[in-house]
């Protein structure tokens, strides 16, 4: 399982946003538009992108005005585009052994979402 620290990898950034990124043509764009202030820029960043997970929790209550956390992931992905502009993105899926989409982790194996009741 991944889970949060102070640096998230692609998959658990588009977990935690609820994106399902295999079908959602404007994952990049939106990514670059509004991600990238969040990127890691330190040491061995061109070989593996990171993102700051504290700023960008942050700054998702700021925009929003509610935790990621509380949102299930049509939640998020409604507020992006109600917010933010009508990307081409769409919500991760409830996984059928899942009972929540209130996704917090990712499966390492899989990349899988996982809610943390699922853990």
């Amino acid at each position: 399982m991944h889970c949060q620290g102070i640096f998230i990898d692609e998959p658990l950034l588009a977990i935690l946003l609820g994106i399902d990124v295999k079908q959602s043509s404007d994952w990049n764009k939106f990514k670059e538009q509004y991600l990238r202030k969040f990127i890691y820029e330190g040491i061995f960043s061109s070989a593996y992108e990171r993102w700051y997970q504290s700023p960008l929790l942050d700054w998702w209550k700021s925009v929003t005005g509610r935790s990621l956390q509380v949102l299930d992931a049509n939640e998020r992905v409604s507020k992006i585009k109600e917010l933010l502009g009508d990307f081409d993105i769409l919500p991760l899926k409830l996984p059928q052994s899942q009972h929540y989409s209130n996704f917090w982790y990712c499966c390492i194996l899989s990349d899988a979402p996982l809610e943390s009741g699922d853990v």
